[in-house]
């Protein structure tokens, strides 16, 4: 499980950058920013809590409290509103590449339900 996305001020895990470092950061790959967030909203959700996430800069709510997946891949739900929202978010180059090669065609593989509980473990034990 790898995850992207993710936003300090919104979930303290390690793997997570702080808004400001997120904004400005530019890809040296081309892509279609429409498409990135067509694909993240396609996900599969993994996990969701009781909740909502509050933009960071204007303060109103974006998105409930959950998170998606690829199967390979995890986000929370206000990725896609970030990116949407504010033009120069940047994105993972390693994820970015992983939906190019997928052609941000997003496919859950048949091995997806089996991985299923120890993603949601793992993904709960960073709270």
């Amino acid at each position: 499980m790898k995850l992207t996305g993710f936003i300090k001020e919104h979930n303290e895990f390690k793997e997570a950058k702080a808004f400001e470092e997120l904004l400005g950061e530019a890809s040296s790959l081309d892509y279609d920013v429409q498409k990135v967030i067509h694909y993240l909203r396609s996900g599969k959700l993994l996990l969701a809590w009781m909740g909502y996430f509050f933009d960071i800069k204007t303060k109103k709510p974006i998105a409930p409290d959950s998170y998606y997946t690829d199967g390979l891949w995890v986000w929370p739900a206000y990725f896609p509103y970030y990116l949407e929202n504010y033009p120069l978010c940047s994105i993972d180059p390693d994820f970015l590449a992983h939906m190019i090669d997928k052609n941000f065609e997003l496919t859950i593989d048949n091995n997806f339900e089996a991985n299923r509980d120890r993603m949601e473990e793992e993904l709960y034990n960073k709270f």
